[in-house]
């Protein structure tokens, strides 16, 4: 079984740095637009009234999904031979979520957890596991969003048509990378050495990876279902269900710092065409981010435990042997 503890040395590349301060500039004026727009008196208003009890609710149905995204991810690294204990690969989801949303680094959370699963051998192997767990997660996505659409019919015709083409588009595409080793071209491509690795995820169990998907996708729901509760917001199920995961969706685009003020940009943007006010959307969404940042801030905890493992491993590696 591969170690998992293992750092990576090399120095990140310059044009990283770039990339990482764009996505916080974009951040910030994201956050300062939203702060420019925003009716304080109003917001201030909607928080009096909170009920602190579906906030904690909130925040529990986040870090709820963040393990059982480790769970999912977990089938996927035990079907490429790497770390399976579900401590450790709890561990090192909760660092990843720490370094993407509390760290100015030019190393992402997706980056160190292939560094702490695959180490300096098994990056590639490690690499596969992360990429599977996204696709996972986004399969679940459509079919929740696309359940969601023939359900309820009664959202506004925008939402309806913007959740309609992201689940044409998600599913074409799907079906086009499925059927890709019916086609020499594209197997051969598949066949190429860095994504060889991709192939061994046909051994995982899928059907249950992608349960856990949908508990992902889910638990995401409950937690802005929570906020709304906690705001007074009553909208339909189904309603709160696209506009959770096309939010969820827009802040997975890597123009932001972990999709901070994207949240808050979005989310009420959708609910304003069911009648919430701008600020009770606006109050929602920097909710979201801000309860995002706590749960980013409790992967500190383990972050120093991954950083500990590390240290000990290259100081062993360092011992002379006898």
């Amino acid at each position: 079984m591969p170690s998992t503890a293992d750092n990576a040395d090399e120095a990140p590349p310059r044009h990283a740095w770039l990339r990482i301060a764009l996505r916080w500039l974009v951040t910030l004026g994201l956050i300062a637009w939203l702060f420019y727009d925003v009716d304080f008196n109003e917001v201030a208003a909607n928080l009096s009234k909170v009920d602190p009890l579906w906030i904690a609710a909130a925040l529990a149905a986040l870090l709820a999904s963040q393990v059982a995204s480790s769970a999912r991810w977990r089938l996927l690294a035990r079907a490429c031979g790497l770390e399976s204990r579900f401590g450790r690969m709890v561990s090192m989801y909760f660092e990843g979520m720490f370094a993407s949303l509390c760290l100015p680094s030019t190393v992402g959370g997706d980056v160190l957890k292939v560094v702490r699963l695959g180490g300096k051998k098994h990056k590639t192997l490690a690499a596969a596991t992360v990429l599977g767990d996204r696709a996972a997660g986004f399969i679940a996505l459509l079919a929740l969003l696309g359940i969601a659409l023939l359900i309820d019919d009664d959202q506004p015709v925008v939402m309806r048509r913007t959740a309609g083409a992201v689940v044409a588009i998600g599913l074409s595409a799907t079906i086009l990378l499925a059927l890709a080793p019916l086609f020499p071209a594209l197997r051969q491509l598949l066949e190429h050495q860095l994504l060889r690795p991709l192939i061994l995820l046909h051994r995982a169990p899928w059907l249950r990876v992608l349960l856990w998907g949908f508990v992902v996708q889910s638990l995401g729901v409950a937690h802005v279902a929570c906020i709304a509760q906690a705001f007074g917001v009553s909208v339909s199920l189904a309603t709160l269900t696209i506009a959770t995961l096309l939010t969820g969706l827009a802040a997975a685009i890597p123009i932001s710092i972990s999709g901070i003020g994207v949240r808050a940009t979005v989310l009420p943007t959708l609910l304003a065409a069911q009648g919430v006010s701008d600020a009770t959307g606006e109050t929602m969404g920097l909710t979201m981010d801000a309860l995002f940042i706590v749960a980013g801030l409790t992967g500190g905890i383990a972050h120093l435990h991954e950083q500990h493992l590390a240290g000990r491993v290259r100081s062993n590696k360092q011992i002379p042997q006898a």
